[in-house]
């Protein structure tokens, strides 16, 4: 976790799950257009692993709104019952 999106953050997250993944699995990776996924380091990773990196289209957000309503949805059943600021 982190109080924002870094480099540390999507390197640590994108070793977690090679490390978890069997090997007869091909992962698709979703995200926005961020910086961060947008990384030289990030993208080959996601090559050497044979990933296949999909991102949403740029001033598009219809074609990521299910993904973000479905990590909203998880996020705050994850974090109920904690107070918020």
């Amino acid at each position: 976790m982190s109080n924002s999106p870094n480099c540390i953050l999507i390197t640590k997250t994108v070793d977690e799950l090679i490390n978890k993944l069997p090997s007869n699995v091909q992962l698709i990776t979703h995200s926005d257009q961020g910086w961060h996924y947008q990384l030289d380091s990030y993208t080959k990773k996601l090559s050497e692993h044979e990933f296949i990196q999909s991102m949403s289209r740029k001033g598009n957000c219809h074609d990521n709104a299910p993904t973000e309503s479905f990590f909203h949805l998880y996020k705050t059943e994850c974090l109920a019952g904690f107070p918020t600021v």
